[in-house]
């Protein structure tokens, strides 16, 4: 009886150690060491400075920014600890402590200054990075940046600008070398190799490895993420796309905060007549994206897509007929000349489209189809319709303005000119207030539906899928962020 009550004693604890190790063992070993996102396309560049929102989702991973968007697109710390203005032309940082580089250097405001020095004058951010004058040192982990103008942007700006350890900036091609919770390891033709930092500064993701793979072919794209159990995001996908696997996956999508558009060319006689502009406006407000596009884009009537600051919700849409048209005075007036139509090369498809609706009008349009090179005002003028694309920076409408509809802007194709819209712009360089801003904003929406800049067609739409198997809340604008990602 005694050895019985005693082997109760002793059995008692053991089950409970072992209750404990399956516990811990299922909660540190059952999910995937790696895991995998599937993209449709390969990335451009390794290095961070040559900028595209392609490249920035998901370089990502390797680089931070001082400053970043939470979940909800709010301003948040990353590598700074606070910033704030001094005056209108300071600005100051804190740096966060004890933040190395994935080749062990310390993050230190001198290295800040080093680098902001080289890419104004080499990267593709230097426009961005037009106001900063100077960066003084305080200590090591202050500085203060010096601004040539007043600019209402400058902390958004810093989201946009990632922070490498380089001795040449070139090198980031083959070695990249930031402060992300992911290292580089390796690249090879489709796939970018990618382990945990151990020596991040903040909370690390639950996954070891991460795998960043390329896949153009859609089937095949498709094809692997069903059978492959690591492949926890996938992009490049529709929500026609019926070969998916649905009992894997959940199809998200989320507005890429871009529109496409026409702007007519003030410069041709032709198409600032005002029976012109109204004639295409109704040929172009009777398509529907949504069905043209497979519910990748949404039809629009203003040139800033929902969710960017100064879109204005009194402005509607509303699909128009043809049936009016097609024997009105307006298209026999248009019969017979020759229309030429700019549009980007990868718009093809939408090329057939629009020469077979343009033939059923009896209209002569000449289409032609542009690289993003080729988008300058000199080869332009002699178009009288332009379509192209805008993504707004900071998700702020101003820059679309400042790019399209003032009246010296390089990116003005249109020859468009406003005085009310160049006086506005100027009055919004000193508007800090949101209030006032989005109403300044809002009314800029109008001027230019008013006196047509041009054609807004749709708002662009993304759809990706999340493996069943993990859970995440991603970001506003479909950013998915490793650290919030979690197996089930």
């Amino acid at each position: 009886m005694a050895f019985k009550d005693n082997l109760k004693i002793f059995t008692a604890p053991i089950l409970i150690l072992i209750v404990l190790v399956a516990v811990i063992y299922l909660q540190f070993f059952s999910q995937p060491s790696k895991i995998q996102i599937v993209y449709d396309s390969p990335l451009n560049s390794l290095n961070p400075y040559t900028y595209s929102d392609f490249n920035t989702s998901r370089l990502n991973y390797i680089y931070e920014s001082l400053i970043s968007y939470d979940q909800n697109l709010n301003l948040l710390p990353v590598l700074a600890t606070s910033y704030g203005k001094i005056d209108p032309l300071t600005v100051e940082f804190k740096l966060k402590p004890n933040v190395k580089f994935h080749n062990d250097a310390d993050l230190t405001s001198r290295s800040i200054k080093d680098i902001f020095e080289v890419l104004k004058t080499q990267s593709n951010l230097s426009e961005i990075l037009s106001t900063f004058k100077s960066i003084e040192v305080i200590d090591d982990l202050t500085f203060r940046l010096n601004l040539n103008q007043e600019d209402p942007f400058v902390f958004h700006k810093f989201t946009l600008i990632p922070i490498a350890k380089f001795q040449k900036i070139d090198n980031l091609e083959i070695a990249p070398n930031g402060t992300g919770y992911y290292k580089f390891v390796e690249q090879s033709d489709n796939k970018i190799a990618l382990e945990i930092n151990q020596n991040y500064h903040s909370t690390q993701p639950d996954f070891k490895f991460l795998d960043l793979l390329a896949i153009p072919e859609f089937a095949k794209r498709i094809e692997y993420a069903n059978l492959e159990n690591q492949v926890v995001a996938l992009y490049g996908i529709s929500p026609e796309t019926q070969i998916l696997n649905s009992e894997k996956f959940q199809l998200l999508n989320n507005s890429d905060q871009s529109s496409n558009f026409i702007l007519f060319n003030y410069g041709s006689k032709l198409a600032k007549d005002k029976s012109f502009q109204d004639t295409f406006y109704q040929i172009f407000k009777s398509i529907d994206f949504e069905v043209l596009t497979s519910k990748m884009g949404k039809n629009t009537n203003q040139f800033l897509a929902k969710g960017v600051f100064g879109y204005n919700p009194n402005i509607d849409f509303e699909l128009q007929s043809l049936k009016d048209l097609k024997d009105s005075a307006k298209i026999k007036k248009l019969q017979g000349k020759e229309i030429s139509l700019a549009i980007p090369a990868p718009f093809s498809k939408f090329k057939i489209f629009l020469n077979e609706l343009f033939q059923t009008l009896n209209l002569n349009v000449l289409i032609q189809p542009l690289e993003f090179a080729e988008y300058n005002q000199e080869k332009l003028a002699d178009f009288d319709l332009i379509m192209f694309g805008f993504k707004a920076d900071f998700a702020d409408g101003t820059s679309f303005y400042n790019a399209f509809a003032k009246s010296d802007s390089n990116l003005n194709f249109s020859q468009y000119s406003n005085s009310k819209i160049d006086q506005i712009l100027e009055e919004l360089k000193s508007i800090e207030d949101e209030n006032q801003k989005i109403q300044k904003l809002q009314t800029l929406a109008e001027l230019v539906n008013q006196k047509r800049l041009g054609i807004p067609l749709f708002e662009n739409q993304n759809y990706y899928a999340l493996s069943k198997d993990f859970s995440l809340k991603t970001r506003l604008d479909g950013l998915i962020d490793i650290k919030f990602l979690k197996a089930k």
